[in-house]
């Protein structure tokens, strides 16, 4: 959806707003690709069957994705604020 949302009004936005969903995109693609694909990892190493890859994983999905919707809630403040 940010995405489309991108691609339709980078061109007309206002400043702020191309700015905050420039890199709301940016944020969500690379934060997505870096659950996905560290998590992979894990598993891969780990193996589907020992318990402890899933203990690793849940807690890294958990603690990664945590941080990453705090640092959202920080810029959606900035971005109500009027900050770029």
């Amino acid at each position: 959806m940010l995405v489309w949302l991108w691609l339709r009004h980078r061109d007309s936005a206002p400043p702020l707003a191309r700015d905050h969903l420039r890199q709301a995109t940016f944020v969500s693609v690379v934060a997505g690709v870096l659950i996905a694909c560290l998590s992979g990892v894990i598993v891969v190493l780990g193996g589907w069957r020992w318990p402890w890859t899933w203990v690793v994983v849940l807690t890294y999905f958990v603690c990664v994705h945590g941080a990453l919707v705090l640092l959202g809630m920080f810029a959606l403040a900035k971005a109500m604020a009027g900050q770029t």
